[in-house]
């Protein structure tokens, strides 16, 4: 990477290069220049995302030819103001597509790092350098994620916006330029004080929304990593030279260290010797990287969020030291949990032992018009309501397949990861576009087999899903998702070999549906759905195999006290429900906003002229509305006597008879929040919402009659 520095005697060139010094065994992976490409070019070896109609991350002669103040040739750049100058959150990512071993390796990482402001007040947002587990298929979230956001790893940022640094002289000595200026000077675009430049942090793969959290911002002696202060950043036309800082960033099985410098013949008062500026661990490459620990990509991104900035990297030397140091944890940084384990209690054969593939699926189809939905008081109810349908209702249709790939329509197929979906069984797979009418929807889909898992070890599985899905292996809950996913990865750690039971249910609520079961592996492989070349399969049956009863343990269901039963099945006389039903005086200064507030209005302390309406009978069903005039989740509902008024309060009470012993389900669907129990026990409650079923489980132990209560409220 020979460069000729000319005029004004800029000191650039290799000096980098021999900083890193000639260690033992040291590989040398990229020694890059830019100049083997045309400006516009992606340099060979490296792949680029992002960027916009008129402008990709690669080869760049802006500084150069525009600026004419940079005499060093061509350089790549991650963001270009006079290429592109919009600012509606432009993001460049580029990375060398090679892996790199950093789990046995130190990885040492210099280049020049060039910052100019571009053509907005305020230059934003920054950029940085990457270390990313697998190649990437889109950029990272652009403003404060950097471009880097959301691709996993750990990356180094120079944060190119103002955040407001308290403190601009915590800085390891200070530029002569930084002393002079001090106070703030006309053309500072970056506010006071002018010393703070570009803020310099380490960031784990923790991302919120476009927030990027960084682990380390500090160096040994606590002082905020902070940019050198270079004039660039005021006056990138005014100089007759580009200055340029030098980085080195040295990674070594979870130390991390960041130096710079700046040495600058021709303004002297720029010069930044050499500093380490940020230095901290951040843990070994596993702790970012566990699935696949044997890769690393090295790579760069920037962005430019509501602003613009010439963001550009040169002479980059990347470099693999096999003198590893020991393991370095952050206390801060926990492993990554370990995967659920797969119990071998739940083994029914050994491998081999079943010889027909494929998958056994039926599907339950709800009946709107009866007011049966999927929709629950949340998502996580709702899967618990899907197990309890399809356990307990007819299927609607049944088939035995090779492969779990349906999608409800043409447009759900279109939105899936896999090809050839085909209709679910007893659903017709619905043409382009079909009217709202005729569109298919509340209908569950349950999934069973023997999945075989050749060897121990960890396995990777995933699911296209629309809506919510929960995978079972040997009767363990092993994965779920409350909502849609294209797709959902799990991993599973499988200790002994063999042929295990597998359930996967899904419920879809809400028009569009996909379904796919597939395996992959933890370094980006292919998605392949399973039986379609997968090392695990899914047979159809297997000698003395059953599929377990539905797990439901993670609900903490209640079990009704046979100590407070009532009666035995059959002793029940008189069907129908008691109930209480009071509407509270607007001027009484007394909020319900609670299944407690409610209750507390059938004490006996309140007096009846409290209430506008109190009434009481015996219904054969539960079955209110407001008015009645628009039906509610079933059909036949009658009116309350308070019509749609706010504060009133039922408490509906009877016997329930439970004939067999099992599992049982309560739905109540209410607006707003009510409380259901079972004897001296509470099942559920459901605070202020809008009308959905809310599901109360409970086990039956010794059948028989129960004492049933459950008390809502309007607030």
């Amino acid at each position: 990477m020979e460069k000729s520095l000319r005029a004004l005697g800029v000191f650039l060139g290799l000096w980098a290069v021999s900083a890193i010094g000639p260690a033992m065994g040291v590989t040398t992976v990229i020694n890059e220049d830019f100049e083997g490409g045309l400006p516009g070019e992606v340099p060979t070896g490296w792949v680029s995302l992002g960027g916009t109609a008129n402008f990709a991350p690669g080869i760049s002669d802006t500084r150069a030819n525009v600026y004419g103040n940079y005499f060093s040739g061509q350089t790549m750049a991650l963001t270009n103001p006079e290429v592109e100058p919009s600012t509606d959150g432009v993001v460049g990512v580029i990375f060398y597509e090679n892996p790199v071993d950093i789990e046995n390796n130190k990885l040492l990482i210099e280049f020049d790092l060039l910052v100019s402001p571009g053509t907005t007040a305020t230059p934003a947002d920054g950029s940085c350098v990457m270390v990313i587990p697998k190649i990437p298929t889109a950029t990272g979230a652009t403003g404060g994620g950097m471009g880097w956001s959301g691709l996993g790893g750990f990356a180094v940022e120079f944060d190119i916006y103002d955040n407001g640094d308290p403190d601009p002289d915590d800085l390891v000595g200070q530029t002569e330029y930084q002393i002079m200026v001090g106070e703030p000077v006309e053309g500072n675009t970056l506010a006071n004080p002018a010393a703070r430049q570009v803020g310099v942090d380490v960031a784990r793969y923790q991302v919120n929304a476009d927030a990027v959290y960084s682990i380390i911002t500090e160096d040994a002696e606590e002082n905020l990593a902070v940019y050198p202060n270079v004039p660039d950043f005021l006056a990138p036309y005014d100089l007759g030279s580009t200055i340029v800082v030098h980085v080195w960033i040295e990674y070594d099985n979870g130390f991390i260290k960041v130096d710079m410098e700046v040495v600058d013949d021709v303004y002297p008062e720029f010069d930044f010797p050499r500093d380490t500026v940020l230095e901290g661990s951040i843990g070994p490459w596993a702790f970012h990287n566990e699935d696949c620990p044997e890769e690393a990509y090295v790579g760069f991104a920037g962005s430019t969020g509501g602003s613009n900035a010439l963001q550009e990297v040169d002479n980059l030397v990347i470099q693999l030291d096999p003198n590893l140091g020991e393991p370095q944890y952050h206390p801060d940084i926990p492993p990554f949990p370990a995967p659920p384990e797969v119990d071998p209690a739940g083994k029914v054969a050994e491998v081999g032992a079943a010889t027909q593939m494929g998958w056994n699926v039926f599907t339950v189809k709800l009946n709107e018009e009866s007011g049966q939905t999927f929709a629950s008081f949340d998502t996580f109810q709702r899967l618990y309501k899907t197990h309890w349908v399809l356990d307990n209702t007819p299927p609607t249709g049944s088939e035995t397949t090779l492969l779990v790939n349906y999608a409800s329509g043409v447009n759900a197929a279109n939105a899936n990861l896999f090809t050839d979906e085909v209709g679910y069984p007893g659903l017709e797979f619905m043409p382009l576009d079909p009217p709202v009418e005729a569109q298919i929807d509340n209908f569950g889909v349950r999934a069973t087999g023997y999945i075989e898992f050749p060897v121990p070890g960890v396995y990777y599985l995933g699911t296209c899903h629309d809506d919510n899905f929960t995978t079972f292996i040997g009767g363990q809950r092993i994965a779920e998702a409350l909502g849609t996913g294209n797709p959902t990865l799990y991993k599973v750690d499988v200790p002994e070999a063999g042929i295990y039971p597998i359930q996967i249910d899904l419920a879809e609520q809400g028009y569009y549906s996909y379904f796919s079961v597939f395996q992959t592996d933890g370094c980006g492989g292919a998605f392949t759905l399973i039986n379609d070349g997968t090392q695990v399969k899914v047979y159809t049956e297997v000698p003395g195999g059953t599929i377990p009863p539905t797990n439901y343990d993670a609900l903490n269901i209640a079990t009704a006290d046979p100590a407070e039963k009532v009666g035995e099945v059959g002793q029940g006389t008189n069907p129908g429900f008691l109930y209480d039903y009071r509407l509270l005086r607007t001027d009484v200064p007394f909020d319900i906003n609670s299944h407690v507030d409610a209750a507390m209005l059938f004490g006996e302390h309140v007096p009846a002229e409290a209430f506008d309406i109190m009434e009481d009978g015996v219904v054969q069903v539960v079955n209110w509305n407001g008015t009645a005039v628009t039906a509610g989740n079933q059909p036949g509902d009658v009116a309350l006597p308070g019509g749609d008024g706010d504060d009133q309060v039922i408490r509906v009470q009877g016997f329930a008879e439970f004939p067999t012993a099992g599992m049982y389900a309560l739905f109540v669907n209410s607006d707003d929040g009510f409380e259901a129990g079972i004897g001296s026990q509470q099942l559920m409650t459901a605070g202020n919402k809008g009308a959905s079923d809310v599901p109360a489980f409970v086990i039956i132990e010794e059948p028989g009659l129960y004492p049933l209560e459950v008390t809502w409220y309007e607030r």
